[in-house]
C-alpha cells in the first residue's frame, strides 16, 4: 500500500494511541506543507548548522528541527518551554536549611535521552517528562521556573505532577489530554490524510466509519457528513498552527 494510500488502513494509525501529548503535536505540525517546504529548503540550501537549525525549529515552538517524515517514535521532539507549558525548566536554587535536596543527578537516573547539555527527558514510572536545564546545576539544589504568563496554571499542573513523580507518588493523568480527544486526533489525522491523498468526503466517511451504512442517494443529509466534514476542517486548523493547542488544557478546563 502506498503512502498516499495508507489512510485508508485503520492499522496504520495504531501508532497514534502510543503518543503522548507532546507527541501528537508533532503528527499535526508534520503535515503543515509549509514545515515541509521549508524544512526541505534548509537541507538542499547547504547552510544547515546548529544555528539555522535552531532559528528554524523556534518558528514552529521547536527546540530542534525535525524531519517531518518521521514520526515522534522514530526521532525525539522537544517543544520550547514557552510552547509547551510541560517542558520543565530548573535551575540551581538554594539549598534548603535542613534536610536532603532533589540534584539533577537524581533525575538522570531516569534519563532515556538527553540532547546537548540542556534537554533532557525522564521515564518515571512510565510517565514522561522533559526538562530543560538552565546552566550548570550539577550537585546543586534545584528550582523550578515558572514564567508568569496565560499557561502558568498549566505549567503548575505539569509541575505537580513531576514533582509526584519525583517522589514516588502516584501521578495523576494528563489533563490535556482525554481518551476522546486522543481517539479524535487520531480521526482527525487520517481524515487530513485522505482529503491530502484527493478522497472525497463519502469516501472517507466509508473507511472512518464501516459500521455505518452510507447511501450515495442520501449522503447529503446524512450526519456522518457534517461530522467527517468537521473532522478534517478541525484537524487541518491544527495543522495550520493550532497543534499548538494540544499543548494547553482545553480553555473550559482552565
Amino acid at each position: 500500500m502506498s503512502e498516499e494510500e495508507s489512510w485508508r488502513s485503520e492499522a496504520a494509525y495504531d501508532y497514534i494511541d502510543q503518543l503522548t501529548t507532546s507527541d501528537l503535536a508533532w503528527e499535526f505540525l508534520r503535515r503543515n506543507p509549509d514545515y515541509r517546504i521549508a524544512f526541505q529548503e534548509l537541507l538542499s540550501s547547504g547552510r544547515l548548522n546548529d544555528e539555522t537549525a535552531t532559528s528554524f525549529a523556534e518558528q514552529w515552538g521547536c527546540v530542534f528541527a525535525a524531519d517531518p517524515r518521521i514520526t515522534a517514535l522514530a526521532q525525539p521532539i522537544f517543544w520550547t518551554p514557552q510552547t509547551d507549558p510541560a517542558a520543565i525548566i530548573l535551575q540551581t536554587g538554594p539549598a534548603p536549611a535542613e534536610g536532603s535536596h532533589l540534584t539533577v543527578d537524581d533525575l538522570r537516573i531516569h534519563a532515556v535521552l538527553q540532547r546537548e547539555a540542556a534537554q533532557l527527558r525522564l521515564d518515571m514510572n512510565g510517565v514522561r517528562f522533559d526538562l530543560t536545564l538552565a546552566g550548570p546545576i550539577e550537585d546543586k539544589a534545584l528550582a523550578a521556573v515558572i514564567p508568569l504568563d496565560e499557561l502558568t496554571p498549566d505549567r503548575l499542573t505539569a509541575l505537580g505532577r513531576f514533582w509526584a513523580a519525583a517522589k514516588g507518588r502516584p501521578v495523576s493523568a494528563d489533563p490535556r489530554m482525554t481518551p476522546q480527544r486522543h481517539q479524535r486526533a487520531r480521526q482527525m489525522l487520517r481524515a487530513i490524510d485522505a482529503r491530502h491523498a484527493g478522497a472525497i468526503y463519502r469516501v472517507v466517511a466509508e473507511q472512518l466509519f464501516p459500521q455505518h451504512k452510507i447511501d450515495a442517494a442520501s449522503w447529503v443529509g446524512d450526519p456522518i457528513r457534517e461530522i467527517t466534514i468537521r473532522l478534517a476542517r478541525d484537524g487541518m486548523k491544527l495543522v495550520r498552527g493550532g497543534y499548538r493547542t494540544l499543548l494547553r488544557r482545553p480553555r473550559r478546563d482552565r
